[in-house]
């Protein structure tokens, strides 16, 4: 497709002359040389563009331009943006409506738009980001598209066909298709779409919630139009506050993209569509389908008797748990395909994220206005105060260069997401006056790096050439422009729009098999937001890549002293203070101990947001030396998994009061005692002051425990609202009175505490589908009577060695498959487990240590029954990762399975063994 070309031509004077003079630092001194200025230095508007320019644009450009005004607020009233739910005839009438428009994104878009297809030189497609939005295309005059699928995207086409056969006698078509980010599942889907449905004469409503989306989809179509080889034409509208009024869309559409908010206002237009039987509907990110809109077209479709429904997402189960039978319902239940990230990881399809997460230190909204207040309370959006107020910062911008200094070896070409225009072309001119190789690329360029005037294309190719180490960009190269080299991305920009994080994130995720990286670096650069929370962590917002990443931003060693960046507020401080009251007096955090437990319970809720709480701590241990003039007190801070292996040692050093005992002793028992002990371990110091303390001095080692931890714990609260069979109102009482100030140490909003609940009541129904560590529980003396007879009875490492020679049948390797670590029974009899497998996710598949509980180290277990567990804990390593579908499969090949779950089930039952079978 030919480029697209914009010209300042069609613009009056007036309107250019305006724009030119707030744009030029130098005096414009004639209505052709301000044209020839923004020529040059505007290749085409932007939406940052109207931002900046906004009163000019809509005062003077639109004042004089009647049908394009017209235009415009139509597409507002469609949007259901402005004062009115009418167009105002009039011109004055018109110019006060869009006088009294707030600037939001709908006004910004359609203003945009015009603005386009006014200064439009060829009428066509651009392949920098504008987007037509209806196009009509003879298929055979398509160029060929020249991208090769991969094989996962090829299994997905042959699971969608055989659905498609399955119901090709009059049953529905109706499922989910699941894909990772980066894994190119619009191009997936909407190549099925035109190849089986277009092709064959069909019709095509894909809907969705962001515009980002809509031009994402209508994108691929018109790339991929060139398929459907049957068909003579082919018309694709776009149907969106930004694009064509939903009534608008003609009949002979085959294609319509469009906003599920457009279309909820318009329901006739959702009849009319629906009446086609040749309709197919796609549904794209449909975990958000249980909502009224989704749900309320489902229901017409339903109604007519005719269903062809495909729903395409990332992460069905971020769904609310309450929600997920809906989503299940509206989709028949049917999964038709599925491809894990950890999958493409291992391919390398996909590069491993390392996140990396540095705090700014900036109070975000420490000075809002209430106009500030309303668009973030109304709109979820910052004002042009709030931007500029970040952009602006010194500190902020101070601390993304040190950043990217202290780290530029690793970090590589390295793509930086910033605020707005300005913001990009500050931080780029700093960067690169600190030597570093820096540019920018944005609708218009406010400053020349270095002196140097240049443009978006040649700075883009000299990126991909290696000529630049850094490139900044607003919102430009979210998608579409091909950057395989990048290594690391910046977030230095908040949001709290998922979609916008999973596109930058996106754009550093390639693999080394699909040209890119073996690592990916995702550094997410977050200020302090005391009001509006929701904006501080973009990374929450997608949970399904935190699981799979290497999260590098490691807190502060327990126990080392307090550092300048450690330093909690005072507000956070006084927080922790009130949370932490104990049974034994008042238990405050030290600012260490306080920002160490905040990061790692994030880490922690990132993966299972119940297991937040297992990174604040249970209690500590305070030991009290009164010998001096002034007494010496000694916290250890005690984590839940670490409090029984306490217990047994201060029981264990009681015995040794009447007798001398020696450093190596001391060592020997901390060391007999905490063996099986799970991360963190307590420091050795630490035992070996306490166990000192005690055997020396006999002096009070005192427990001051979290009194509110288990009132707010998420796993605790599951489990009451099961005992006492709570219904919803009921629910919603409970978790409000115990969203105190521990909880909101945690959580920081009162929905992602009540998201946690939910996922622990999950959890508790459908255990086997859900991956949480179940926390090592030592069983010291005396020996359950109901255990098996004790052993030694095995030799693990001949079973294990048994295990990987079957491996090498089962998984059709011509060699033994990988295998790096240790094998071995636990130090004593546990209850967490009855197999425990650790890897890091960097390591060569195959890597890390099993652990076999050592109650199976008995005469009265079989070798097969040793054999199993070990299989099993083995394809943790091999396939690095938890309970998959390819996980499952995998286990369920091993021979005597069945027998061995059997077994495994009732010792489970006799001594509490966490053990699942499937």
């Amino acid at each position: 497709m030919p480029a697209y070309r914009f010209r300042w031509d069609e613009f009056d004077d007036e309107t250019v002359r305006a724009l030119a003079r707030q744009r030029s630092t130098d005096a414009i001194r004639s209505d052709d040389e301000a044209r020839e200025f923004l020529a040059h230095s505007v290749k085409r508007p932007r939406e940052e563009f109207v931002r900046e320019h906004l009163d000019v644009l809509r005062e003077t450009w639109l004042g004089h331009e009647d049908r394009v005004r017209h235009s415009v607020i139509e597409r507002l009233v469609e949007a259901g943006v402005g004062p009115k739910s009418f167009v105002p005839e009039s011109s004055r009438a018109q110019v006060l409506f869009l006088r009294s428009t707030r600037n939001c994104v709908s006004l910004r878009r359609a203003i945009l738009d015009a603005m386009i297809r006014f200064g439009d030189a060829d009428a066509d497609d651009d392949d920098d980001g504008v987007l037509r939005r209806f196009a009509s295309f003879d298929p055979e005059e398509q160029p060929c598209d020249a991208r090769t699928p991969y094989a996962f995207q090829r299994e997905a086409w042959q699971r969608l066909d055989a659905h498609l056969v399955d119901v090709a006698t009059g049953g529905r078509f109706q499922g989910l298709l699941v894909m990772p980010t980066g894994s190119g599942k619009t191009y997936t889907s909407v190549r099925w779409v035109v190849e089986n449905v277009v092709d064959r004469g069909g019709r095509v409503l894909w809907i969705a919630h962001q515009q980002e989306l809509l031009n994402q989809a209508a994108a691929e179509f018109h790339r991929l139009v060139g398929l459907a080889t049957s068909q003579t034409k082919v018309r694709v509208r776009v149907v969106s506050a930004a694009h064509c009024a939903a009534h608008q869309i003609d009949p002979s559409d085959d294609v319509v993209v469009a906003s599920i908010h457009v279309l909820a206002r318009r329901p006739e237009t959702i009849r009319a569509l629906l009446e086609d039987e040749r309709l197919f509907v796609i549904i794209d990110e449909a975990h958000h389908a249980p909502a009224k809109s989704y749900k309320d077209l489902i229901s017409e479709l339903e109604a007519k008797g005719r269903f062809r429904l495909l729903g395409i997402t990332a992460t069905p189960t971020r769904t609310a748990e309450r929600e997920r039978p809906d989503l299940a319902r509206l989709f028949g239940g049917r999964i038709l395909h599925q491809v894990e990230i950890r999958t493409l990881i291992d391919q390398r399809i996909l590069a491993t994220p390392h996140l990396v997460t540095v705090k700014t230190g900036t109070a975000a909204d420490a000075e809002l206005t209430d106009v500030d207040r309303r668009e973030f309370l109304r709109f979820h959006q910052m004002t042009e105060h709030v931007r500029q107020m970040l952009a602006e910062h010194e500190g902020r911008n101070a601390c993304i260069l040190g950043h990217y200094l202290d780290n530029r070896d690793k970090y590589g070409p390295t793509l930086v997401f910033a605020l707005d225009v300005t913001h990009a072309a500050r931080l780029a001119d700093r960067f690169h006056r600190d030597a570093v190789r820096a540019e920018y690329v944005a609708s218009y360029r406010p400053l020349a790096i270095g002196g140097h005037e240049t443009s978006n294309d040649e700075v883009l190719r000299a990126f991909r050439a290696g000529e630049l180490d850094v490139l900044f960009n607003v919102q430009m190269l979210t998608e579409g422009v091909d950057l395989p080299a990048v290594k690391t991305v910046f977030l230095a920009r908040p949001t709290t729009s998922e979609i916008l994080v999973r596109q930058m994130i996106g754009r550093a995720l390639r693999g080394v098999a699909a040209g890119g990286t073996e690592i990916a670096y995702i550094v997410s650069f977050e200020d302090h937001w005391a009001e509006f929370t929701e904006w501080q962590e973009p990374m929450a917002l997608v949970p399904d890549i935190v699981e799979v990443s290497v999260i590098e931003d490691a807190p502060p060693d327990v126990g080392a002293p307090p550092q300048p960046d450690d330093e909690l507020s005072p507000e956070d401080a006084a927080l922790w203070r009130e949370a932490m009251e104990g049974d034994a007096g008042e238990f405050e955090l030290s600012a260490s101990e306080a920002r160490r437990a905040q990061l790692d319970a994030r880490h922690l809720g990132r993966v299972y947001s119940p297991a937040a709480f297992e990174a604040v701590p249970e209690g500590r241990l305070v030991l009290e030396d009164l010998r001096g003039d002034e007494p010496n007190v000694l916290p250890i801070v005690v984590y839940p998994h670490q409090l029984p292996f306490w217990e047994e040692y201060r029981r264990r050093l009681a015995l040794l009061l009447d007798r001398e005992v020696t450093d190596d002793e001391l060592e020997a028992l901390g060391e007999l005692v905490f063996a099986d002990c799970d991360d963190p371990l307590p420091s050795r110091a630490s035992r070996s002051v306490l166990g000192r303390f005690v055997v020396d001095e006999g002096g009070p080692v005192t427990w001051h425990g979290v009194a509110q931890r288990k009132e707010c714990d998420p796993s605790a609260i599951a489990a009451e609202i099961m005992a006492k069979d709570l219904g919803p109102a009921s629910q919603t009482k409970l978790l409000s009175e115990r969203y105190g100030a521990l909880a909101r140490a945690i959580y920081s909003t009162e929905r992602e505490f009540r998201a946690a609940v939910a996922t622990a009541l999950d959890s508790l129904l459908h255990p086997k589908e859900h991956d949480r560590r179940v926390p090592t529980v030592p069983v010291f003396e005396p020996r359950p009577s109901n255990a098996p007879a004790p052993g030694p009875a095995h030799d693990l490492a001949a079973i294990f060695g048994f295990v990987l020679q079957r491996a090498r049948e089962i998984l059709a390797l011509d060699a033994p498959p990988p295998f790096e670590g240790s094998v071995e029974f636990t130090r004593g009899v546990v209850k967490g487990f009855a197999g425990d497998a650790r890897f890091e996710p960097t390591t060569p598949k195959g890597t890390g240590r099993i652990r076999v509980n050592r109650l199976y180290d008995s005469p009265d277990v079989p070798e097969v029954v040793i054999a199993f567990v070990l299989w099993h804990e083995y394809l943790h390593l091999y396939l690095k990762a938890g309970h998959t579908p390819e996980f499952r499969r995998l286990e369920r090949t091993w021979p005597g399975k069945l027998d061995a779950d059997r077994f495994l089930d009732g010792l489970s039952e006799r001594f509490g063994i966490e053990y699942r079978a499937v």
